[in-house]
């Protein structure tokens, strides 16, 4: 379902009309080109006939007809909430571009939850989200500034994010005194 929904995202129409600030886009966590001999792997890129097939694998398709995805129960996919903090305009401009973009592709229903910052932080700690605006600035050049984003308890890992092969490719790249081979196993957790 997670891949399905990061399918349809057309990076280049939020970046084009919506931003419009000509920001480079990426479909990795850590950026291209931003960690010299770092190479992140290729990432979820746009491709809707695959996002509605990606749907369809974890069980949701559209059944009768109706353009709503439905479980083999008839079940229609639940409405999908997608927080954004109101601080700056164009979060909100991004949320409806991503809210068009799912509901276009894929039928689901996306109602948007706009909140000031300090409680949109707190649902966002408390896990109170279902899918959640995100940013990062890398503060220094190595990809763990933003691998560490997902590290099982770590503190800026407030999507509360926990995969245990992950964190065993953190410890073994952390255990790993060769820098080539360092950067292989951060890009294979990556």
């Amino acid at each position: 379902v997670r891949r399905a929904f990061a399918r349809c995202v057309d990076r280049a129409a939020i970046v084009d009309r919506v931003t419009r600030l000509g920001e480079p886009t990426t479909t990795t966590l850590v950026p291209r080109g931003a960690i010299p001999g770092y190479e992140s792997p290729s990432g979820i890129g746009m491709d809707r006939d695959r996002a509605r097939a990606e749907l369809a694998d974890a069980g949701w398709s559209d059944r009768n007809g109706d353009g709503v995805p439905e479980d083999a129960r008839g079940t229609p996919f639940p409405s999908v909430t997608l927080l954004y903090s109101v601080s700056v305009d164009r979060y909100k401009l991004i949320a409806l571009a991503l809210r068009d973009m799912w509901r276009a592709t894929l039928g689901v229903d996306v109602q948007l939850v706009g909140k000031d910052t300090k409680f949109f932080k707190d649902d966002l700690k408390q896990g109170k989200f279902m899918i959640a605006r995100g940013n990062w600035y890398g503060d220094y050049a190595d990809p763990l500034t933003f691998l560490e984003l997902l590290e099982t308890g770590n503190g800026n890992n407030d999507r509360g994010y926990s995969n245990p092969a992950y964190d065993t490719l953190l410890r073994e790249a952390a255990s790993t005194r060769d820098a080539a081979q360092r950067l292989a196993i951060l890009s294979r957790a990556e």
